[in-house]
C-alpha cells in the first residue's frame, strides 16, 4: 500500500524527468503522506515516526500544496 503514495514505487529510486531532478516533496512529506494515503490518522502517523501532530499537519499541508 505504501508504494502507492510514492512517486518512485516506493523503492527509494527517484526518476524525475530530467538528470539529478529532485522530487517535489521530501522524503519526510512522501512518508507522511503516504501512512496518510493508507487511512493513518494524523495521531497515529505521528506516534509511528516520532513527530508530532503539528509536524505531520505542516507535511500534508507541504503535499497538498506541491501537488497542485
Amino acid at each position: 500500500m505504501l508504494s502507492r503514495a510514492l512517486p518512485d514505487g516506493g523503492d527509494g529510486a527517484w526518476s524525475g524527468e530530467e538528470p539529478g531532478a529532485r522530487p517535489v516533496l521530501s522524503d519526510a512529506e512522501r512518508r507522511v503522506a503516504a501512512l496518510a494515503a493508507d487511512g493513518y490518522s494524523n495521531r497515529e502517523i505521528a506516534a509511528k515516526l516520532f513527530i508530532t501532530v503539528s509536524t505531520v499537519e505542516q507535511h500534508l499541508t507541504a503535499s497538498t500544496a506541491s501537488s497542485a
